[in-house]
């Protein structure tokens, strides 16, 4: 289960976590399997309250312009969960022609409203994954899905020899992690930080870059760059001493993982090879 406030409101389901000794891919078990989609409960307004709309558009022409440097020019890019699709908007005003696949109703209502183009299904089951695409984005998905290998086999065929996806997961085996693991040992706690949440919209596997590397190479695709992202803290203002020592020691712990290469995300670029 997660540390931190989820814990102490009781909040989430209790389960374990495992780790390949392999790959060091983590996952529950048992599996936390939703019944039904999770993000049909969520308002728009509410799922995507923490975010800021200029920031998120910003990311976009991030994406746009770091495919066009690994392509030589725009094309033709598709976003798998693609929520509000700002991302997508941030490339388009970058010059690409996109389209979005999200299997929550009004996601997809949000982001056509933006003059995207958008498919509501999931990812194994997508029309648009049918056809070739200079650039996938795959952000803040694998995390969620239970079936990763196909659709990463799916994503490998939807992309033109040569293509690019950009995949954003957390980095489970980061300082964070780590140090918040050996702090709820310490007081006798059998609590992880890893795979947070485990309430809808649960995480069910979680990467390392070592796992990640290893996914993506098994579906075919050649890693081109890989890098741990600095996180942020995210937790509730303290109202006590003992709230208040535990925020001041997570945001050294984060200004410490930027500093060796142990942030709390990984940012990851992959293509498909030329002869496949």
């Amino acid at each position: 289960m997660r540390g931190g406030s989820a814990h102490r409101r009781q909040v989430g389901i209790e389960t374990n976590v495992v780790r390949c000794k392999r790959c060091n891919l983590l996952y529950t078990r048992p599996t936390l399997v939703p019944d039904g989609n999770p993000y049909e409960e969520e308002s728009v307004d509410s799922y995507f309250a923490h975010l800021h709309d200029d920031i998120t558009l910003a990311r976009g022409y991030h994406y746009a312009e770091t495919a066009q440097k690994l392509l030589g020019a725009p094309g033709r890019m598709l976003e798998v969960g693609c929520g509000l699709g700002l991302y997508l908007q941030g490339a388009r005003e970058r010059g690409w022609k996109v389209r979005g696949v999200d299997f929550t109703s009004a996601f997809v209502e949000s982001a056509a409203k933006r003059g995207i183009e958008v498919e509501c299904a999931g990812p194994l089951d997508s029309k648009f994954l049918d056809e070739q695409y200079d650039c996938i984005l795959l952000v803040n998905i694998l995390e969620h899905l239970y079936e990763p290998r196909e659709v990463l086999a799916r994503v490998f065929k939807a992309l033109r020899p040569g293509g690019v996806v950009a995949i954003g997961v957390p980095n489970e085996l980061g300082l964070t992690a780590r140090a918040g693991n050996l702090y709820f040992k310490t007081q006798g706690k059998p609590w992880a930080m890893n795979l947070s949440p485990t309430f809808p919209p649960f995480h069910v596997i979680g990467f390392s870059p070592q796992s990640l590397r290893f996914g993506l190479e098994q579906a075919g695709l050649e890693v081109v760059a890989l890098e741990t992202v600095l996180g942020y803290n995210d937790m509730e203002k303290a109202t006590t001493l003992r709230g208040r020592v535990e925020s001041a020691a997570l945001s050294a712990i984060l200004r410490t993982a930027q500093v060796i290469g142990q942030g709390d995300a990984l940012d990851c670029w992959a293509r498909r090879p030329l002869a496949s």
